[in-house]
């Protein structure tokens, strides 16, 4: 066993298991698992409730995150900012973005907790006291926000995602008039059934797009 976690150590095997504990390489550091149960694979492996449970949730957080990284995140590099800005090099912008925001979204892909889900992320500031007030069809975004630093440039941009409740797995592009940290407010035209929520996830952006800020949260029943 010596000589084979020498040889482990020295990179000519690549995992070795020893008292219930693997031992592997990943992105050049030695990382831990505990070894799998003998009822845990192959043959012996069983489909209890809640593995079941868990195999559907990891599918529908799977399904948001093509919809979502397809049509909003390809267009704006959000997670893949961040993830840059933080440094995490040992998992991809996806799984950085996914480890973020899949407490939140449940089976089939869909949204269970607004509130706390982050539409972005990042080495920027928000405005303190954003406000939010709606139309019938009209929502009005007001902050107050006189900095000039690389945290908060006059210059940033604002974006708008938002999810209608009625469609929990669609994270949409707000078309808003196009408005800078430094212009204090913004509005954009939204069409809603009656008795549907809209979910407002405000934040801003570099102007060329390199950096972008958390988001701020805001509902509305219409």
């Amino acid at each position: 066993m010596e000589a084979r976690f020498a040889a482990f150590l020295a990179g000519k095997i690549s995992k070795i298991t020893i008292d219930g504990i693997t031992f592997y390489w990943w992105c050049g550091k030695i990382c831990t698992c505990k070894a799998k149960r003998p009822e845990c694979s192959g043959k012996n492996y069983k489909w209890t409730p809640g593995r079941v449970e868990n195999t559907g949730n990891f599918q529908g957080k799977q399904r948001h995150a093509q919809h979502v990284v397809r049509d909003v995140y390809d267009v704006l590099p959000v997670w893949e900012c961040a993830w840059r800005d933080r440094g995490n090099k040992g998992m991809t912008y996806d799984n950085y973005r996914h480890q973020a925001t899949a407490e939140c979204v449940g089976a089939n892909g869909v949204v269970k907790d607004f509130r706390h889900f982050k539409a972005s992320e990042g080495r920027l500031s928000l405005p303190a006291g954003m406000t939010a007030t709606r139309g019938k069809e009209v929502v009005w975004l007001w902050w107050n926000d006189t900095r000039d630093k690389p945290a908060a440039r006059p210059d940033d941009v604002l974006h708008v995602l938002f999810f209608r409740e009625s469609v929990p797995d669609a994270l949409q592009f707000a078309e808003v008039s196009a408005s800078t940290r430094a212009d204090g407010w913004a509005t954009f035209a939204i069409s809603l059934e009656e008795n549907d929520t809209l979910h407002l996830y405000p934040f801003f952006g570099t102007a060329d797009n390199d950096g972008f800020s958390p988001n701020e949260y805001f509902n509305f029943r219409f």
